[in-house]
């Protein structure tokens, strides 16, 4: 097993468990539209990772609706659920150790770049990371891969040989595949052991600390 250098997070379900927040915003948006989804359960699940623009299509909205929809969730997350959000058991500790050992920390995430940061600084961990890359609010950047060749493009002596992706959904490990990275799909967030070992992931992990052993070479 080699040793990671350039530890690429994704946001929701990964770092921090934001299930709530997005479940209320998402509510708001489609109530908008006379859509009532309040006895959805696992709405706020849908909505943690995918695109916005892709789960809000799934409505039979037109694309001005979903545009829409997409500013009316996004206002409601940063100014109303930011409290809501909370990181998962043993993430800062992770990220404490991984410092400690020199690694350098980013987070790609499809959530709107300004709310990501917003939300760390909050949780008190925005400054373990060493670049924060999210989506943009005039949709230049929505795609997780997007996000990602972006990051990539602006981590100083980059080497992919000594990179990985840690996500919680197929679509991070795919995109950390599509830019020839080692990839840690999380158990603990949002999605299956099944959908994230057939999109490939490389290492599957229940907690944090066995994000500390892989990456240090430990394991």
């Amino acid at each position: 097993m080699k040793e990671y250098k350039y530890i690429f997070f994704d946001f929701d379900g990964t770092i921090v468990n934001t299930i709530n927040g997005t479940r209320e915003s998402a509510l708001y948006a489609l109530n908008y539209f006379g859509i009532n989804e309040n006895e959805n359960k696992e709405l706020g699940r849908i909505f943690c990772g995918p695109p916005l623009k892709e789960s809000f299509s799934k409505y039979n909205l037109t694309d001005n609706q979903v545009e829409k929809a997409i500013i009316l969730f996004r206002d409601f997350q940063a100014n109303n659920t930011i409290e809501c959000n909370e990181i998962y058991d043993g993430i800062r500790e992770m990220l404490h150790r991984l410092k400690e050992k020199g690694k350098k920390c980013y987070i790609v995430t499809a959530k709107l770049e300004e709310t990501a940061k917003k939300i760390l600084q909050f949780l008190e961990i925005f400054d373990y990371f060493d670049l924060i890359v999210g989506a943009t609010s005039d949709g230049s950047r929505n795609k997780k891969v997007e996000i990602m060749k972006y990051a990539i493009e602006n981590v100083k002596n980059y080497s992919s040989k000594n990179a990985i992706m840690i996500g919680d959904r197929p679509s991070d490990i795919k995109a950390g595949i599509s830019n020839n990275m080692d990839t840690i799909g999380v158990l603990y967030g949002m999605d299956t052991k099944e959908n994230l070992s057939n999109a490939g992931a490389t290492y599957l992990v229940n907690t944090p600390k066995e994000i500390i052993e892989i990456v240090n070479n430990k394991k």
